[in-house]
């Protein structure tokens, strides 16, 4: 799916809605956690942001027409931001490396090394800084990226 970062409102509500069991209070609650979240790319100096998206992403109606059209005018913004890399990995890539689940490599100013975050279907979602995680990670990133389709590099 598309990553939080770069949901709209009611793409973010469609998918929160899914959980089993959430009540509409705490959907709300993480739609908005979820736009405050975007307000770091206002600041002055936003962070780059490179997010590679399967073209699966594409296709997969998780909303109404309206809503998916959103989101993707949202997507095509995002793209033409200076500080955003946005790239698709093709189906004839055949790269399985992010169907593992996905992940975030951040750079954080004030650390000495780099720190990651793992998404999956379990609930053992993590943080992790380990040497030998974030080499495995940072490997995995390189071998998709280089089977994406090319995309214009943000500027500083």
């Amino acid at each position: 799916m598309v990553p939080g970062l770069l949901q709209t409102e009611d793409y973010a509500r469609a998918i929160l809605s899914r959980k089993p069991g959430a009540t509409p209070e705490e959907i709300e609650d993480k739609v908005v956690a979820r736009m405050d979240r975007q307000e770091i790319f206002g600041r002055r100096v936003p962070p780059m942001l490179w997010i590679i998206l399967d073209e699966g992403v594409l296709y997969r109606p998780i909303a109404s027409p309206e809503v998916m059209r959103g989101q993707f005018e949202r997507l095509l913004d995002a793209g033409e931001q200076m500080r955003v890399s946005l790239q698709i990995l093709p189906y004839a890539a055949r790269n399985v490396l992010g169907l593992l689940g996905s992940f975030t490599l951040a750079d954080l100013p004030r650390s000495n090394s780099p720190v990651a975050y793992l998404d999956s279907q379990s609930l053992d979602d993590r943080v992790t800084d380990r040497p030998t995680d974030m080499k495995n990670l940072v490997f995995r990133y390189d071998a998709i990226r280089a089977d994406a389709l090319p995309g214009a590099s943000p500027s500083t």
